[in-house]
């Protein structure tokens, strides 16, 4: 027996016969539905932008302090990972959960949305809020709300509240760090004083003032005695030619010979003023001028150094007490959120649409299924008998279901 089939043409004519009650179903339900979604709560979306945010140098300065630079650098600003951005630290505070009780509280949402609990509130905020980072890094903040003014304050909020946040953050950093700067800069002057004493003490203790200096003095000196002593030396030899050793001129100049050399050992000894207290630094032992310039030079240059440290730790202590006390926002606004005034759901004319494709794909299933089954109920199938069968036993059961009921 030929198993009954149902062609496209049998199921176009059926539908063809029944036009009129597919389209005044789809139409109804499509009615229908706009009908219904008239009634349904309407709700709206308010949106503001955030410009990027420029790269914080609060502590800048302090780079010219190496490694106390990078500690003080530490705590200044916030440590971002290698793919994260500022705007991308800002979106997460404008969703985090102190931002968003903050705004419960300013607004009194608890009592506005009627609810006994602060996690629904704070459930219902999180739903409703779109915090986009964009790839121009502008933070886009989106709030949904049944009521056009609401969601305009709730974005507008929440923008206040996480640059409250942030500002907080900022100056309890530049607290921590000015803590720190005047640690610092208290050692640091203990230090500068040591290094002082430690170079007068040296310098007593040596008899110098500038080692080089002297020394180049000293030198000069000796040169100029040398030279005088040559040239006695040349006229002793010219006058013995002509007179004896005992000549007046001879035993003059031979005097003079042993008091420029004299003078000449006290210059290279360093005895130079031993006897007298206004003169003791005027001579250093030409032996020792290395070691003595080198240890001068090593004093010299320590107590520079943490000179230099204390005028930078002075800058960054004023720099971070005007940081701490700041009170100018730390984010830029590009658009501040505006009461919409036309609402984002419900779209009724997408549910009218969608209504009428549903029912019109239900109608023709329905009239599908019709047609399969007169196919075969004419055809007395063994699928009708089976099925006819199956329903049989269920009205069955059904009535008899009934019957007990009643």
């Amino acid at each position: 027996m030929e198993t009954p089939r149902l062609t496209f043409w049998d199921f176009a004519r059926a539908v063809i016969n029944r036009r009129r009650l597919i389209f005044v179903s789809v139409l109804a339900v499509m009615i229908l539905s706009v009908v219904i979604a008239s009634f349904m709560p309407k709700w709206y979306r308010a949106t503001a932008l955030i410009l990027p945010p420029e790269k914080q140098s609060d502590f800048g300065g302090m780079m010219g302090l190496s490694g106390l630079a990078g500690f003080a650098l530490s705590g200044s600003g916030f440590s971002l990972p290698v793919l994260a951005s500022e705007s991308d630290v800002i979106a997460s505070m404008l969703r985090s959960r102190t931002v968003i009780d903050a705004v419960i509280d300013s607004l009194h949402l608890m009592s506005v949305y009627n609810a006994k609990r602060r996690e629904e509130v704070r459930a219902f905020i999180g739903e409703n809020l779109n915090v986009r980072v964009g790839n121009d890094g502008v933070i886009r903040v989106d709030f949904t709300d049944k009521d056009s003014n609401r969601c305009a304050e709730v974005a507008n909020a929440v923008i206040a509240k996480m640059d409250r946040l942030r500002s907080d953050l900022l100056a309890q950093k530049a607290r921590e760090t000015r803590r720190f700067v005047e640690q610092k800069l208290a050692e640091n002057q203990i230090e500068i004083s040591m290094a002082e004493d430690s170079l007068v003490a040296f310098q007593k203790l040596n008899r110098v003032i500038q080692p080089e200096l002297q020394a180049t003095a000293s030198i000069e000196a000796a040169a100029n005695l040398r030279a005088a002593m040559i040239a006695k030396q040349i006229e002793m030899a010219a006058l013995q030619a002509t007179h004896s050793s005992d000549h007046p001129q001879v035993i003059a100049l031979r005097n003079g010979l042993s008091e420029l050399e004299r003078k000449i050992t006290e210059l290279e000894s360093g005895l130079v003023g031993t006897g007298d207290s206004s003169s003791q630094f005027s001579s250093i032992p030409f032996a020792d001028v290395p070691d003595l310039s080198l240890r001068y030079g090593q004093l010299l240059r320590d107590l520079r150094t943490r000179e230099r440290v204390f005028e930078l730790l002075t800058e960054q202590l004023e720099h971070a007490k005007i940081q701490e006390t700041r009170e100018t926002p730390t984010i830029s606004v590009l658009d501040w959120a505006v009461p919409p005034h036309r609402k984002l759901k419900p779209k009724r004319a997408t549910i009218g649409l969608v209504a009428g494709f549903l029912t019109l794909a239900a109608v023709l299933s329905w009239m599908f299924a019709a047609q399969v089954w007169d196919v075969h109920r004419r055809a007395d199938s063994s699928l009708y008998k089976n099925l006819s069968g199956i329903l049989s036993a269920l009205r069955r059961d059904l009535f008899g279901l009934r019957n007990r009921k009643l």
